[in-house]
């Protein structure tokens, strides 16, 4: 069953589809001489448009001549579809059997939304709201399966070998490990004494991330080639122990996420001195995140508590694609901050702990 057929099976969810079939037969009745949906009920040869007074909208289409249904049913379709919203979500490494299967599970939670597989990509095609809850499925469905499996992305040179999934190692003073994170920490924090740096090892959570990494290179790999793609960001975690974030099955998780400026997001930050205002404090001494952060190609808005998501860009893709932008940017507390609205885009690499 096609999704044009299922959307007229089910309830419409979003109230101003109404005001658009109604427009769409306002049109027809123009076209085709019949009186307008106001007279409808009145007359017996068109067809009506019935909505529920409840939160919850049924569009009901009905005519005591079936051709003037038909009709009526063709624009309510078209009327349908200026609603849609055709997003693609990169999955690589899954193979056909595996989208298969994810297709699947969505046409049965999602009867609403329509998904293709194609190319290490699903397109989803429905309502926006719906679309975006199944794109979070997809990728909560796409890092589970990745999660269960051995570790297969090529883990960072500096890393060491571990017996157990999640270790963390002590970074040499004076190595060249060292030397670079404390130069951008210190940047913004120069009285400050960094005590010691660990490198958090996370095999599964790293997997995620190169995932997330992966997706984000094919999904901007013509739009923006040479634009950087990830950055290394500092983030407070206040009250939380940050072994709570690092040891967690999902690292930083925006389920989690308290009503910032902008929105419920994943916070970071370009300067450590904003980091120290949320940074955790323990026996004297704070902690903060480095964290390799996917940003994407971030688009700069000014302070809004109401965003849930990063915007559309301007243009669809070449294949038609109303895509977003991948993360937030703002200014702040003399930093510039990065929001990050997805999970699976940060990886908590480092743990700071210094004196100020």
């Amino acid at each position: 069953m096609s999704l044009i057929q299922r959307s007229n099976k089910v309830a419409v969810q979003v109230r101003r589809t109404v005001v658009n079939v109604q427009e769409a037969f306002e049109k027809h009745a123009l076209s085709i001489n019949c009186p307008s949906v106001s007279q409808a009920a009145k007359t017996p040869s068109s067809a009506d448009v019935e909505e529920n007074s409840e939160s919850t909208s049924v569009v009901r289409l009905f005519s005591l001549h079936s051709s003037v249904l038909s009709t009526a049913e063709a624009s309510y379709v078209s009327a349908l579809k200026t609603l849609y919203e055709i997003i693609q979500v990169p999955l690589p490494g899954l193979n056909n059997s595996s989208l298969a299967k994810i297709c699947s599970e969505i046409a049965t939670q999602f009867p609403l939304v329509e998904a293709k597989p194609d190319k290490e990509a699903l397109f989803l095609t429905g309502f926006e709201e719906e679309v975006q809850k199944v794109k979070m499925r997809v990728l909560e469905l796409a890092t589970q399966k990745l999660s269960s499996q051995p570790a297969t992305a090529a883990v960072p040179e500096t890393w060491k070998e571990q017996t157990n999934d999640v270790e963390i190692f002590p970074i040499a003073t004076g190595s060249a490990e060292w030397a670079s994170i404390t130069q951008q920490f210190s940047q913004t924090m120069p009285q400050a004494t960094v005590q010691t740096i660990q490198r958090i090892q996370y095999l599964a959570l790293w997997n995620t991330f190169s995932f997330h990494a992966q997706a984000l290179e094919k999904k901007n790999a013509k739009s923006k080639p040479n634009d950087p793609r990830e950055r290394y960001l500092f983030h407070g975690t206040r009250g939380t122990p940050p072994e709570t974030i690092w040891t967690d099955e999902k690292g930083f998780d925006c389920c989690m996420s308290a009503e910032g400026m902008w929105g419920e997001a994943q916070y970071f930050a370009v300067n450590a001195s904003y980091s120290n205002d949320y940074a955790h404090s323990v026996n004297g001494s704070r902690q903060m995140f480095l964290v390799r952060v996917l940003t994407g190609d971030s688009i700069e808005l000014p302070s809004n508590r109401e965003i849930k998501r990063p915007p559309h860009k301007p243009n669809a893709s070449e294949s038609g694609i109303k895509e977003l932008y991948d993360s937030v940017n703002g200014q702040t507390g003399g930093s510039r901050v990065y929001m990050i609205y997805d999970n699976g885009r940060s990886y908590p690499e480092y743990l700071i702990t210094y004196k100020n």
